[in-house]
């Protein structure tokens, strides 16, 4: 079976299935490795994956060139950091998921809420693939299988949903058939009510089977009709947030216009009253020159009137 490396910084290789048997450094993450999976040796209760060397290319290298010396034959790799806890390497398919939070999400080094890595995380209508796990303070988070990081499946309250699981056509079709294979045993394991044969007891039976099916095939398109309008009230949200952040930018951008013109005005203000101060002054000099003029005026006068 083919398996990928989902831990963040890779795992070291077990020379046994514990985890105590480290040998040496192993594969990164996204490798992607060959082997059976086998039930541990010690009480960690984690099921290993028993590695088929080959497929490991940068152990293949390091075995040519003499790096290291080890029973390659005797590999093995935990599948999980604890039973429940976030997965190391696994087989499964990882699930779709989408951010619904307005704000986005921070990532997470660990399954640990408080345990924030810098920079912004995934923002709203972002999707992104992993799987959930339980984490060591009882919350849901979703290990994101490109990065190995996690993010919390809701608030710290567990009231406010971060994610929502991205349901395809294939997924809803995959859900109705685990029904109707249920209903199927469900109907075979029924005996026959009293005074029919077993012809009418199955004509009875195809006949609740057929019902069951138009039931489910209802629901089914019921449910994809619900999807249609989940989508589509999402498109509009995401809508009218790139609105509002535009009318933000707009206003920012008028704020600073704004600001500018007061600036101007400002320094207009200060221009025009240094021009008035000029000018009151100009005026002070001359009335102190008109009045200097009457004096010699009232002088010649006077002298005149004494001729």
């Amino acid at each position: 079976m083919s398996f990928v490396v989902v831990a963040t910084r890779g795992i070291q290789y077990r020379s046994k299935p514990t985890m105590g048997s480290q040998v040496h450094d192993g594969p990164s993450l996204g490798a992607r490795l060959n082997g059976t999976v086998v039930a541990c040796e010690d009480s960690s209760g984690v099921d290993f994956l028993h590695v088929d060397a080959s497929s490991d290319e940068v152990l293949q290298g390091k075995l040519a060139r003499g790096v290291l010396k080890t029973d390659s034959e005797s590999l093995y790799l935990p599948m999980r950091i604890t039973k429940r806890g976030m997965h190391l390497v696994t087989d499964q398919k990882p699930d779709p998921f989408e951010v619904i939070a307005f704000q986005g999400v921070r990532l997470r080094h660990t399954p640990t809420y408080d345990n924030k890595a810098d920079g912004a995380g995934p923002k709203m209508g972002v999707q992104v693939l992993g799987l959930v796990i339980q984490g060591d303070d009882g919350l849901e988070y979703l290990q994101i299988f490109n990065s190995g990081m996690f993010v919390p499946m809701t608030d710290r309250t567990k009231e406010i949903q971060v994610f929502s699981r991205v349901f395809q056509e294939d997924d809803i079709d995959d859900m109705c058939g685990e029904v109707w294979s249920e209903l199927e045993v469900t109907m075979a394991g029924m005996t026959s009510p009293p005074g029919t044969t077993p012809t009418n007891k199955k004509a009875a039976e195809s006949e609740d089977l057929a019902q069951e099916h138009a039931a489910l095939t209802h629901q089914t398109e019921a449910a994809r009709q619900q999807l249609d309008q989940a989508e589509a009230e999402l498109a509009k949200l995401q809508e009218c947030n790139r609105n509002l952040e535009a009318k933000v930018v707009d206003a920012k951008r008028r704020c600073e216009e704004a600001e500018d013109v007061s600036d101007k005005a400002g320094q207009v203000a200060l221009d025009m009253q240094e021009e008035l101060d000029e000018a009151s002054e100009e005026v002070e000099e001359l009335e102190e020159s008109i009045a200097e003029l009457e004096l010699e005026n009232q002088e010649l006068r006077a002298r005149l009137a004494d001729h």
